[in-house]
């Protein structure tokens, strides 16, 4: 607490002796352009000097404002004088404090007149980083097409130098700008110098980016047939490409663009190869979108078909003509839909009750003839309890019921027992033939 106490005055002090300091060199400056009648001719050096501590001075006690305003006046001196390499430093620094003070505006328009006292000079170099510098300020400003315009100028002085590969870098903050902008058929022609630059130094992963960058680029404007001619004529033209990583996304993305593959699309533009590409080129990779799909899905609704649970098969037989009455009279109406029409795509089923067990194995009746079986249980059920004797017990053929058999028999009186022994066997025989019918 005593420390921060007894210093924060000193400070204050030395902030204030640092201003009072600048402005003191300010006024020693003005001097030394003011001419008199013993001094015919500015000293510009004596004042570009003075101006400069003076500036130097405002910055370190933060009074930007002061300091960006010295730093004019030193570049005018300097530019007096014809030092103009002397001058672009100046104004560099004058850019910086217009920057401090977010004057986005002023700082760009100083930097530019810095890289022309540079490029004055005949420092192409130092000019050409100027302009770079400008576009990088435009772009944090968000001025996306004034700094697309200083970088492409940095350049075109790299190229002026014969110094191509000095240009990657500014080329590569200019794409980054064009596609931000959405201007994507400049951003690819760019793309196209980048890659042959990265060619030229030996780096054949640039190269293999650039050609990924401009086939997403290409499908992104729906330009099938230029991204797969791009593609094939860099493949083409350099047979190691076929082998990387990147040139097989490529195809694979280009292939699925061709069949009109919407989730194989998403698939691919979600690998962590694309994702680690330059931020922008990622993002226009991920929101690729085949014509007709709405942009955000990666792919087309589907309708959901519910199906039934299979029946079990233990005991379902499937409806055929034969058995139609059978089937119509045993399916469940839960199956079927409300207005009584059926779903043509479901699977008619119906579900036949079990007979009772039978006593043995050699009773057992298969449940696919159930109303034959039925019958045919009913018929010797009623022969094992029938009792052929003298008494002249008749069977009629399957027509007439036992008891009618007996009374027809009673009337003949006991001198047709024989007869009524031959007939009851003759009955006998007749059952087994329509039995064995039957079954």
């Amino acid at each position: 607490f005593i420390l921060s106490k007894t210093s924060h005055p000193g400070r204050i002090e030395g902030t204030m002796g640092k201003i009072e300091e600048a402005k003191a060199l300010v006024a020693e400056g003005d001097k030394h352009v003011k001419t008199s009648l013993t001094k015919w001719k500015p000293d510009y050096m004596n004042a570009a000097m003075c101006y400069d501590k003076a500036g130097l001075a405002f910055k370190v006690a933060k009074d930007f404002e002061s300091s960006m305003q010295a730093y004019k006046k030193a570049a005018q001196a300097h530019s007096q004088s014809r030092q103009f390499f002397d001058a672009g430093k100046a104004l560099e620094q004058a850019s910086n404090a217009a920057k401090d003070l977010k004057r986005f505006d002023d700082a760009i328009q100083l930097m530019e007149e810095a890289a022309e006292r540079y490029n004055d000079s005949t420092n192409l170099e130092t000019a050409a980083q100027a302009y770079e510098k400008a576009g990088e300020i435009a772009e944090k400003a968000g001025f996306n097409e004034k700094g697309t315009e200083l970088l492409l100028q940095s350049v075109e002085m790299r190229y002026a130098q014969d110094r191509p590969r000095m240009a990657k870098i500014p080329l590569s903050k200019a794409t980054r700008l064009l596609v931000k902008s959405g201007k994507y058929d400049r951003a690819v022609e760019l793309l196209k110098k980048l890659g042959q630059i990265g060619l030229e130094m030996n780096q054949p992963n640039v190269f293999e980016t650039c050609v990924m960058s401009i086939v997403v680029l290409l499908l992104k404007n729906s330009d099938y047939v230029a991204a797969d001619a791009y593609y094939v004529e860099a493949v083409s033209q350099h047979p190691g490409l076929a082998s990387t990583t990147g040139s097989k996304i490529c195809d694979e993305l280009l292939t699925a663009w061709d069949n009109n593959d919407e989730e194989a699309l998403a698939e691919i533009v979600g690998r962590t190869y694309i994702t680690t590409m330059e931020n922008e080129i990622a993002r226009v990779a991920r929101d690729l979108r085949l014509p007709g799909f709405p942009s955000g899905k990666s792919a087309a609704p589907q309708q959901v078909v519910l199906r039934p649970k299979a029946p079990n098969t233990s005991n379902t037989l499937s409806a055929s003509p034969s058995g139609a009455a059978d089937a119509t009279s045993s399916h469940s109406p839960s199956s079927t839909p409300a207005g009584g029409s059926s779903d043509p795509s479901r699977r008619l089923s119906v579900t036949l009750s079990k007979r009772p067990e039978a006593e043995s194995d050699s009773d057992h009746i298969r449940p696919t003839a159930a109303p034959a079986a039925a019958a045919a249980s009913d018929l010797l059920s009623r022969m094992d309890n029938m009792h052929v004797s003298g008494d002249g017990m008749d069977l009629a053929g399957g027509d007439a019921g036992a008891g009618e058999s007996s009374d027809a028999h009673a009337d003949t009186g006991a001198g047709g027992a024989d007869a009524g022994a031959a007939d009851a066997g003759a009955a006998d025989a007749g059952a087994s033939e329509d039995l064995s019918d039957l079954l």
